[in-house]
């Protein structure tokens, strides 16, 4: 079962990940640690399954301090429509915010980008990062023909003549009428969004960041 220790190991663990500053992940860290301290009498006596002390967290939070410590800080990247940070698209209403991308080869970037509505997203494999949109279209339409048929609620959010054309997709690489694959700024994830969505909302996406740029589309 999961106990509160164990809890404030996975929400320190993943803050210091999400947090680019290094004194405030400290901040954070330290506060896990001492929540922690206080759970652990309770979690002693209550004889639950049990197998990380406080030392255990603060030792695994401070190490993910320490290696952000060692990281070069984000290489910040110019991108489209950047000044709409923390603001909607004036047109289509799609939000914009700052994010940091690691890439594939472990560098990381710092750039403004936009948070489309996913109908579904995808995850492509390493090898498939530099592969033309034909043959990454193809695997999320595979990816996505499975969810279908195993998510009666995903399933309903198409009609008979979508389903049909995301089947053919797995072999010609279309998206469903209305829908596009969009290239999220984060390596690997693709998602299903509107099309007309898409279009009217100019951004950088994910190909010019770690898909090789236009030119292996």
């Amino acid at each position: 079962m999961t106990v509160p220790i164990e809890e404030a190991l996975s929400n320190a663990v993943e803050s210091a990940e999400t947090i680019s500053n290094v004194e405030v992940m400290k901040y954070v860290v330290s506060d896990a640690e001492k929540i922690a301290q206080n759970l652990w009498p309770k979690a002693e006596k209550q004889e639950m399954n049990q197998t990380m002390s406080p030392a255990d967290i603060g030792r695994e939070a401070w190490r993910k301090v320490n290696e952000a410590e060692a990281k070069p800080s984000p290489r910040y990247i110019i991108t489209r429509n950047e000044i709409l940070e923390n603001d909607r698209h004036p047109i289509s209403g799609v939000w914009f915010e700052r994010r940091v991308i690691e890439l594939p080869d472990g560098d990381r970037v710092e750039g403004v980008f936009p948070r489309f509505e996913s109908v579904f997203d995808a995850k492509i494999p390493k090898a498939m990062y530099l592969c033309p949109d034909r043959i990454q279209f193809k695997e999320c339409n595979i990816q996505l023909a499975q969810e279908i048929d195993n998510n009666p609620e995903l399933r309903a959010k198409f009609s008979e003549e979508q389903i049909e054309q995301i089947h053919e997709g797995i072999y010609d690489g279309t998206a469903p009428d209305g829908y596009v694959w969009h290239h999220d700024a984060e390596a690997g994830k693709l998602q299903l969004v509107d099309s007309e969505t898409h279009a009217i909302t100019g951004h950088t996406g994910g190909r010019s960041i770690w898909g090789g740029g236009s030119d292996n589309r």
